[in-house]
């Protein structure tokens, strides 16, 4: 059976309670959960697979919540780590129209960026998983952070366990040089590849100007075709945003495959990055044919641009029904 593990930081997301305004105008946020892998692991717990989440938390009231948070999804803490120090925060100033979203971290000396971990422990966890979740976020914490990620992609692709990785890069936590220098070592072990063109081009230095500037998948192809340069890649998943189209592109077995674009009016962007990796590993976890899990991630990536969170707490059902009224077609290849 498989069982996917992510590894990563869980933090208290806090956003104004009135939607739209900005940091600066509000006296009140609302409270809640939020992290790139977790919010993977969450997604497909809820899709009742078998979840796990690795992190450390603070041994206090805030840490017993995040806790609990996991837990009311279906993902497995036994192995949580707890200490004396801090959960990590973020702040989010949500974008509207061409105005992008902000948002602040407040991470520093958190418990997870100060977690060191036993070899013995990491071999025992990874010994009771099939797939492991990871992005580039976490190499930009700390020192600690940086040796972990590599250790547990290490041990994972010695025990032969399928390594999933966003490149995810955020310029407020490290440098172009730093997070360059990262991606080129850790590209070797990954099995499943997600990312888009635009991030490829800021990490990596480089400009794909596409051969059709009308076709809104050409810089994806370009970015594909560099990234199978550095690595020999089971797959790649790339999400694809042009104003307010929204669609997807797969590179499997030597093949370009294309979702049709969906239009979707954006409420809260953050998180759907996310979506589209959970649907993708839902597909294939469910040995979906390539064709319906393109849709199913498009349409989770589309769909999670229309509630408020960090969580694609939308069914299978409603996900299917949203690609039908908003795909523009089905599959291209």
């Amino acid at each position: 059976m498989n069982k996917i593990l992510g590894f990563g930081e869980l933090m208290l997301r806090l956003t104004p309670s009135k939607h739209y305004d900005l940091i600066s105008e509000t006296n009140e946020f609302s409270a809640s959960f939020g992290g790139a892998e977790a919010n993977v692991i969450i997604d497909l717990a809820s899709r009742g697979h078998s979840c796990e989440f690795f992190t450390a938390f603070p041994e206090n009231e805030i840490g017993k919540k995040a806790t609990s948070y996991l837990k009311n999804y279906g993902v497995d803490t036994s192995n949580v780590l707890f200490d004396n120090e801090r959960l990590g925060k973020y702040y989010i100033e949500h974008g509207f129209s061409t105005r992008s979203s902000n948002i602040i971290y407040d991470r520093k000396n958190s418990s997870f960026s100060k977690l060191t971990i036993e070899d013995s422990k990491l071999e025992k966890i990874i010994d009771n998983i099939s797939h492991i979740v990871l992005s580039g976020i976490t190499p930009a914490l700390s020192d600690n952070c940086y040796k972990n990620i590599i250790k547990i992609c290490e041990i994972a692709k010695s025990k032969n366990k399928k390594i999933v990785y966003d490149i995810n890069y955020r310029k407020t936590l490290w440098s172009i040089e730093d997070a360059k220098k990262f991606n080129k070592k850790i590209l070797s072990f990954v099995d499943y590849l997600f990312t888009n063109s635009s991030t490829i081009e800021e990490v990596f230095n480089v400009s794909f100007n596409g051969s059709n500037e009308s076709d809104i998948f050409s810089k994806s192809v370009d970015a594909v075709n560099f990234l199978n340069k550095i690595s020999n890649f089971e797959f790649i998943g790339m999400t694809i945003r042009n104003e307010k189209k929204l669609s997807g592109m797969f590179f499997h077995n030597n093949k370009i495959i294309k979702s049709e674009a969906l239009e979707v009016e954006h409420l809260d962007r953050i998180g759907a990055g996310d979506a589209f990796v959970a649907g993708t590993l839902h597909g294939i976890l469910n040995n979906w044919g390539i064709s319906d899990t393109i849709v199913f991630a498009v349409a989770s990536f589309g769909i999670t641009h229309t509630s408020f969170g960090d969580i694609n707490s939308f069914s299978d059902k409603q996900i299917i029904e949203f690609s039908k009224n908003k795909l523009i077609g089905n599959v291209k290849r």
